[in-house]
């Protein structure tokens, strides 16, 4: 198993954009040793694995979808960032930025939300 939280969660393509990968809301909170919902919609997952500290944040991107009034597929979110460290030491060592190291309107308050939030593992 990987160590980065990330690499343990499966995306599935955006109905509008195949090209966009999300990820299940219920997915990444069973996997996640913790989740955190911060401001505009987004939310922090963390996972430690052999005293290894990962994180992802991700954004908000589609509702539940339903079908003749059931619904049948929970809401997405969109990846906006992750890292990972030794938890022993809280050192922040790695940290990737978006699909192939690209952010579509980054959310300047989602992004200082999640640091804030990240203070519980990490010295940052």
């Amino acid at each position: 198993m990987s160590r980065t939280l990330i690499n343990q969660l499966p995306t599935e393509p955006s109905p509008l954009d195949s090209s966009i990968r999300l990820y299940d809301v219920a997915t990444i909170r069973r996997t996640a040793a913790r989740c955190v919902d911060l401001s505009n919609d987004g939310l922090l997952a963390v996972a430690d694995v052999d005293n290894w500290t990962s994180f992802a944040v991700f954004a908000f991107a589609m509702g539940e979808s339903v079908r003749n009034g059931v619904v049948v597929d929970g809401p997405k979110m969109a990846f906006v960032f992750s890292g990972e460290g030794p938890a022993s030491l809280r050192e922040l060592r790695h940290t990737e930025w978006g699909e192939d190291g690209y952010l579509h309107y980054p959310s300047a308050k989602l992004i200082i939300a999640a640091f804030e939030a990240l203070k519980d593992w990490f010295d940052v």
